[in-house]
Formats: C-alpha cells, structure tokens, sequence
C-alpha cells in the first residue's frame, strides 16, 4: 500500500497537490495541538472532498509540547508512522509542521527503501520537488477555489447560480461598461451630483429597496460626460430631463450598476477576455465567502485562481477616505484566509490616492488607480501584462 504522510500547517496548499499528483492509497495526517484547535484535519479533509477526492485518511496527532522536541519527535514518528505501517511504501511531504518536525521526519525514513521525499517552493507552486534527486517535477494540476477556501476554513455562502445571473447581466451591458470605464479618470466624470446628500440618501434607499421600477427624481441621475450620458440613456432607457439630468425608471439593481457596480462588471469581463492567456481560473464577479463556523459574510467584487494562488480584487468608486477604508478591508479580508498565496487589489476610480497607495502598500494591497482603469479598456493586454508580469511579445 502506498501512504502519504502530510505535516500539516497553516498552508495546506503543498499537501492537497501532493495528494492529488502522488495518488497515494493513505493519508496519514500528522497534526498538534495548536492545529488541531485551528482544525486543519477538518479544513484539509474539506479541501480533498471538494478536489473528488476520495482517499482513506488517518490523524496521527504530536502530543503537546513535542513538535519542536527532536529526539521524542524521531521516538514517536517511528513508533506511530514507521512501524505499524512497515511494510507500506511511502510518500513524505516535508513541506509543513515545524523545522523540528520536517527533520525528524526525514531522519527517521532516510534509511527505508521504499520511502521517497518531496518538497514544495512556495515561489514555484506548480512544481513538487524530488527531495533526494532535487528534480522538479510539474503537478499538473490547479486546485479549484472552492477546495483552496475550504482549506483555510471557509466556504461559499452565495448561491452560484445567483453568481452566474448577475455575470449573464454584466455580459448584457458590457458596451456600457467599456465606456464609462473608458471616461473614468476624466476630471470632470460623474453619473451622479456630487455632493449632494439628497440624492446620495435617495439611492442607499432605493439599492436597498429590491424594486424593480424606480422612478428617478429630476437632477438626481446626471452624466457630466456626453457619451456616457449619451450611452446611459440608451442602456437604460431613459429621458432628458431639466439642466442635463436623466428621467425615467430604473431598478434597483441598475441603480447598483451605475453607483459603481460598473466597476466591478469592467474589471470582470476584461480578466474574462483574457482569462486563458493569463491562465485565470474560477473567474467570479461578487462571490460571498464564509467560515465554515460562523456565518460573517465577505463578498469578494472579483476573484480568481491563478498558479494555485487566490486573487481578490476589491473595486470601489468614491471620495479618498472611504479608499483608505477600502485598502484595510480588503487586506482584513485576505488575513482572515491566512493564505501566504493570496494576492489582494484595490481598483479605484478616485483621485488623489496618494495616502491609499501607502496605505495600500502598508497591507501588501497592490492599488489600480482611474488611469490605470481608462487604459485598462483602451489597451487591456498592456496593464494586464504588467499586472501578472507577463512579458510583452
């Protein structure tokens, strides 16, 4: 029988891959006490699950106070994985646990036969390294993002299909979307009064309203840009009305869209285009996620997985200090997956970001500005490759 020993950490990521390229016919997962309270035996059973896995697994967990102990760890390793399962062959992922325990692992099946080991490099995800030949072979395989959440201990929350609606409506109005985000870093852009707390007032309420139609006050809609008043008018049907507003009826999920929702839709049907030049999978607009324990809701605007890497991206329209707000929870968000291989960004349609852009920085958040946004739609390949450091050819 061939076993897999995993030491299992707070990345799981090089265990689930060794699973699925080493096909194994055993799991031992080897657990402490500090991720046993973290339940990683859980997450990465969750994980396998949601990859079709369907492999026998056995927890084998360090007693308290030993996962840095060398010789007891070398003492009970042999005593709890080498000899009840001595005439096994065996895959060893030296990947996890603590130095301590990756030494004593290795210490203790150096001299088997039937024993190989391997090793993940956190900057070469897609690649497990033969530990005694140093050979790099490709795993082949992307973990799905479901199973990657699962992994850190969270879940989907929103109803995919609910997902998939709203993305067949960002494909509907991608036109639209192309020329507001086209006209996005001129100075004088805005579909709404600004600084008018009337009409900001008036649509919280109405987004919140779940109407399908909304009749718009006059001087409440106003595009200050002809095309883009031009092209709103036409998607949505609407009327001149007094000193270059916009009248007629709306729903509450247009009012969404045209409070920033846009946004979102721009920077989602763009990665779309070209999800398989840059090797995007599991592309969603406004997914929610979960831990599996509690019911706190995070809605991530764009996400995807990349090299066995999970993207957020965080797209927000508005004045600078609500930006500053947006930099630190789009960070919080990404912490609480405690993944290294999360990459988070923040699109914003703003200007002036030069305090967000430390801020961002301060969180490991990568900033896409108004400018970067406008050439995104008129040279997308150019920031994308640039975006993914994807050389031009």
């Amino acid at each position: 029988m061939r076993t897999l020993i995993c030491l299992l950490s707070d990345q799981l990521v090089p265990n689930l891959l060794s699973c699925r390229m080493l096909n194994p016919d055993r799991i031992l997962l080897v657990i402490t006490e500090q991720m046993k309270k973290k339940m990683a035996s859980r997450n990465f059973s969750e994980a396998l699950k949601c990859m079709g896995g369907t492999i026998s697994s056995s927890i084998v967990e360090i007693p308290a106070g030993m996962d840095n102990d060398f010789p007891s760890l070398k003492n009970f390793f042999r005593e709890q994985l080498l000899e009840p399962y001595a005439k096994d062959s065996f895959f060893l992922n030296l990947t996890g646990g603590t130095k301590p325990m990756s030494i004593a692992l290795y210490d203790t099946f150096q001299g088997i036969k039937e024993a190989k080991f391997f090793y993940f490099d956190v900057q070469h995800p897609n690649e497990i390294i033969d530990f005694l030949k140093n050979q790099r072979l490709s795993t082949g395989y992307e973990i799905p993002m479901q199973a990657f959440l699962a992994g850190y201990g969270f879940m989907f929350a929103k109803d995919m299909n609910k997902v998939g609606i709203a993305e067949s409506f960002a494909r509907k109005r991608q036109k639209t979307t192309l020329i507001l985000a086209e006209h996005c870093a001129q100075p004088k852009f805005n579909i709404w009064p600004k600084g008018d707390k009337a009409a900001w007032a008036w649509r919280q309420k109405m987004m919140d309203s779940h109407k399908k139609q909304i009749e718009v006050p006059p001087g409440y809609l106003t595009p200050t840009i002809p095309e883009v008043r031009e092209e709103i008018a036409k998607q949505f049907r609407l009327q001149d009305g007094p000193n270059e507003c916009l009248v007629g009826t709306l729903s509450c999920w247009d009012i969404q869209y045209l409070d920033g929702g846009w946004l979102e839709e721009f920077i989602w049907l763009t990665l779309k285009k070209f999800n398989k030049k840059y090797g995007l999978k599991d592309l969603h607009l406004g997914i929610e996620v979960k831990p599996f324990d509690n019911n706190t809701r995070n809605e991530l605007d764009v996400s995807f997985m990349r090299n066995n890497m999970l993207y957020v991206m965080e797209c927000k329209t508005g004045f600078q200090e609500k930006m500053q707000e947006n930099a630190y929870k789009i960070f919080a968000v990404t912490q609480q997956l405690k993944a290294l291989r999360t990459k988070a960004y923040l699109i914003a349609n703003s200007a002036n970001l030069e305090k967000v852009r430390e801020r961002a920085a301060l969180h490991q958040t990568t900033l896409i500005d108004a400018d970067q946004i406008a050439q995104m739609a008129k040279d997308p390949e150019a920031v994308l490759n640039k975006l993914f450091q994807v050389s031009q050819k």
